[in-house]
């Protein structure tokens, strides 16, 4: 009996829970904490793609839909190509360029077709959402120009925000994911999504006031809802204090990875974390325990970068070649740097583009 409650038993029964999920079961709510280095990318990655559900439908095994939120740097371009998809705002693709982290080549249409997932752009959160690919990896770039939409105005103003802090239509496009989650909780199925978003600090802050502030209570109404709903959160980020504390009564599994500050009301001692070596973590839900997880091989992270017209003028001089000039058709504008061809696809000037970005 005493072999079944070690903390490897118990820890790889947590994290299977995480890994494997059930109607019967529900989804989870997971907070992964740790140090930089410590191995988040690689656990996150092997979440994303090993993660898998009894679908309720069909009653077979089948890959979690996963909704990755991207960042600015990133390792979605390290997933398996095939079962991973980009998502991009209609109105921001023709100003998106790639490169590698540590190198300065602006990748070209063929270096994106051959090396990057399938690239699809979206124009609404109905039309992302219709467009979503069912047991794949998803990565998504909120519009980067996001303006608070009725929709989500009603709902914060539901929750007592005053008229004073909606003035302004422009907030951080963070926000944008708040309304995302919150259409996507009120229109999806039975079958089973999960979100992961790294850095998680970074979307919603310990601390924000005004808008921000009410947007984190519509957040955590949100994670209320997820489990029932079969949506599973995953948030991380580097110490708990970094997040607002109103959310974490919906946490439901905690993952603590080398250099994590552990909480004095955890089951796990409270330096318990620092020695902690990569590809090893402690897990805590209903009890306690430890877990493994292999080192993965990694491509360098993609940068991404939007370049609106706005942003150029501080690099071309008004009368420069590039300048923006719109298509009489009423498609998407050209810059002369990057476009849209007939098929879909992405094509870039890239001697233009090296012009606007490193001769200054």
């Amino acid at each position: 009996m005493a072999q079944s409650n070690t903390p490897k038993i118990i820890g790889s029964r947590l994290f299977k829970e995480i890994l494997y999920q059930t109607a019967e079961f529900k989804a989870m709510t997971v907070l992964m904490l740790g140090s930089l280095g410590a191995g988040k990318s690689t656990l996150l990655k092997t979440l994303a793609e090993a993660m898998t559900c009894r679908d309720p439908i069909t009653k077979t095994d089948q890959p979690v839909t996963i909704i990755w939120k991207t960042r600015d740097t990133d390792i979605w371009n390290s997933f398996t190509k095939n079962s991973t998809y980009v998502f991009i705002y209609v109105k921001d693709i023709e100003y998106v360029t790639f490169r590698y982290e540590e190198s300065t080549h602006i990748l070209t249409e063929s270096e994106i077709e051959k090396d990057l997932p399938q690239i699809i752009t979206y124009k609404s959160i109905p039309d992302l959402a219709n467009k979503l690919v069912k047991g794949s990896i998803n990565c998504i770039y909120e519009p980067q120009k996001y303006i608070l939409s009725k929709y989500l105005s009603s709902i914060i103003k539901k929750r007592g925000c005053q008229e004073k802090h909606l003035e302004d239509p422009h907030v951080d496009k963070s926000l944008w994911w708040i309304e995302f989650m919150y259409y996507v909780l009120k229109h999806k199925g039975i079958d089973f999504l999960s979100f992961i978003y790294d850095e998680f600090d970074e979307m919603l802050p310990s601390g924000m006031g005004g808008i921000q502030w009410h947007a984190i209570r519509v957040y955590r109404d949100i994670l209320r809802e997820c489990r029932k709903k079969n949506v599973c959160v995953i948030m991380c980020t580097h110490q708990k204090a970094d997040l607002d504390p109103s959310m974490m009564s919906k946490v439901l599994t905690t993952i603590y990875l080398k250099g994590a500050k552990i909480p004095a009301d955890s089951m796990i001692g409270k330096n318990a974390a620092i020695t902690l070596s990569q590809g090893r973590g402690f897990i805590e839900r209903d009890g306690w325990g430890v877990f493994e997880f292999d080192k993965l091989k990694m491509k360098s992270k993609v940068d991404t970068a939007f370049i609106f017209p706005e942003d150029r003028q501080e690099f071309i001089p008004e009368n420069d070649e590039c300048e923006v000039s719109k298509k009489t058709n009423g498609a998407l504008k050209n810059t002369g740097i990057v476009d849209i061809n007939n098929d879909g696809k992405l094509e870039f000037d890239t001697a233009k583009l090296s012009k606007m970005l490193f001769e200054i």
